[in-house]
């Protein structure tokens, strides 16, 4: 069944089926999907563009607006710096993924999948034609085994941080089993404009991507973090140019609005001016996993804003959440792919909920789960 009818919505807030709610829902972890800056950037690149370019980027679908989101991600996920690193706009986060795998798989048959990865993942390695393996659930040693099982480059794929449950992928163990020519593809969904001062996992973990161009290619959303819209491949500036050429979930597609990556851009202008919202971010994803009771697989000491909690079945989780609904609280009931249980309770935090908000919540999960 579809979900909830979102009636309307602010950062921390939703009108869900006739009733204000405290939402802790869906993925505007900045709350910049409804920053007054980026809906007048959005306004003013109404009259400009119109609603979509109505072609794809190699055709008389580029815009500036297209090419400059594409740079100052790839830039600054990079560390501020583009030599020999590249962007790839493309329609979203999926695509993104699709488009990474395209090109890769004419040096990289074999993609061993972390087996909860985002369904895109093996979506993108399947339709890009290559043989598709698993290996166990943020286990390194397991991937080690099946990589010594794989002849020529393979190319691992893993989420940064976990879409269902928070979890954080163990990414420098994966790096030591990586063998000569194998790849590490990162979908970065969920900790770009989150962890690592709003640059994401790589530079939590003190990773270099510049350094690590060869290795390592990352994947994310400019929906999630940033509020926006469309998708980014950043690795190698190589791999970048093949794929303009090669990859048809980038040369074949309608490119995100315009007027959404011009709002996108002002989002990101807001990030770097205002590092204040990633580090109040950090304080409520703390004081959310206090709340849930919950404690995501990988490092603890991570401000994920993601929290699970298993429920035993659907009709107990269906009450549950009316019961939340009932206390002025929104917490979908969730049955998708990759999570802690077949059925769960998600609940997610932006840099905009207060802290009586958030207690609101804990009070509620401490009674009924």
């Amino acid at each position: 069944m579809p979900g909830a009818i979102i009636e309307q919505q602010h950062a921390n807030r939703m009108h869900v089926n006739g009733r204000d709610l405290v939402a802790f829902a869906g993925c505007n972890y900045l709350g910049l999907a409804h920053d007054p800056r980026v809906l007048e950037a959005v306004r003013d690149a109404t009259g400009r563009y119109g609603l979509s370019t109505s072609a794809s980027r190699e055709t008389s679908g580029n815009t500036p607006a297209h090419q400059e989101l594409e740079s100052r991600i790839a830039s600054f996920l990079a560390g501020d710096g583009t030599h020999g690193t590249a962007g790839l706009l493309v329609p979203d986060g999926y695509t993104a993924n699709l488009a990474a795998a395209q090109v890769l798989a004419a040096s990289h048959h074999t993609a061993v999948i972390d087996a909860r990865a985002h369904a895109s993942l093996g979506d993108a390695a399947r339709c890009a034609g290559m043989d598709v393996r698993f290996f166990g659930h943020m286990d390194a040693d397991d991937l080690s085994r099946e990589l010594a099982s794989v002849h020529g480059p393979a190319l691992v794929m893993t989420d940064g941080v976990f879409t269902a449950d928070g979890a954080v992928a163990p990414v420098r163990s994966i790096m030591s089993v990586l063998r000569d020519g194998d790849r590490l593809l990162i979908d970065d969904c969920h900790a770009f404009a989150v962890l690592g001062g709003g640059r994401g996992l790589c530079a939590q973990l003190g990773i270099d991507l510049q350094s690590e161009r060869d290795r390592i290619v990352v994947t994310t959303t400019l929906a999630k973090g940033l509020g926006g819209g469309g998708g980014v491949v950043v690795g190698d500036a190589g791999l970048i140019e093949s794929a303009r050429r090669c990859a048809h979930a980038y040369v074949c597609t309608t490119p995100v609005s315009p007027i959404v990556a011009c709002g996108t851009l002002a989002a990101f202008e807001i990030l770097r001016s205002e590092p204040e919202r990633v580090e109040r971010l950090a304080r409520n994803a703390g004081l959310l996993r206090l709340g849930m009771h919950a404690e995501p697989d990988g490092d603890p000491a991570l401000p994920v804003p993601i929290c699970a909690r298993p429920v035993t079945d659907a009709e107990s989780g269906e009450r549950i959440a009316a019961i939340l609904r009932e206390r002025g609280v929104f917490v979908p009931l969730m049955a998708y792919p990759g999570g802690p249980s077949p059925w769960y309770l998600r609940a997610s935090v932006t840099s905009e909920h207060t802290a009586r908000d958030i207690e609101l919540l804990g009070a509620a999960i401490e009674e009924l789960v």
